[in-house]
């Protein structure tokens, strides 16, 4: 499951069968999925295709999933600069567009057992 926090949201239903066809989220955009958080200030959500597309100084800090059992700490990357993020809900796979810069914070070994 995902969250979707912003301060104004857009939503559209079909008329057909009242599914979602797309969320338009403004300002102060955050969207959650376990550890992975993005930020920006506009997010358009399109049912059909189930892409998230995040614009307005996006920040995505993605936590991939592991393994159960696995007892590697995570490896964290933050996405920083891109002029687009988009989230591919259905394949869990996120795209960024523009000059974007990835970067993964430093960990301090010393306190790794």
């Amino acid at each position: 499951p995902w969250k979707l926090l912003c301060e104004q949201a857009t939503v559209r239903l079909s008329s057909k069968d009242h599914q979602i066809t797309d969320i338009v989220a403004e300002r102060k955009v955050v969207i959650l999925q376990g550890e992975t958080r993005a930020t920006g200030t506009k997010a358009v959500f399109t049912g059909t295709n189930s892409v998230v597309e995040l614009t307005g100084n996006p920040v995505l800090q993605l936590v991939p999933t592991t393994a159960s059992g696995d007892a590697k700490v995570p490896r964290r990357l933050t996405v920083t600069g891109a002029d687009v993020l988009l989230w591919d809900r259905a394949n869990n796979k996120f795209k960024a567009k523009g000059d974007y810069k990835v970067s993964e914070p430093k960990t301090d070994t010393s306190t790794l057992h």
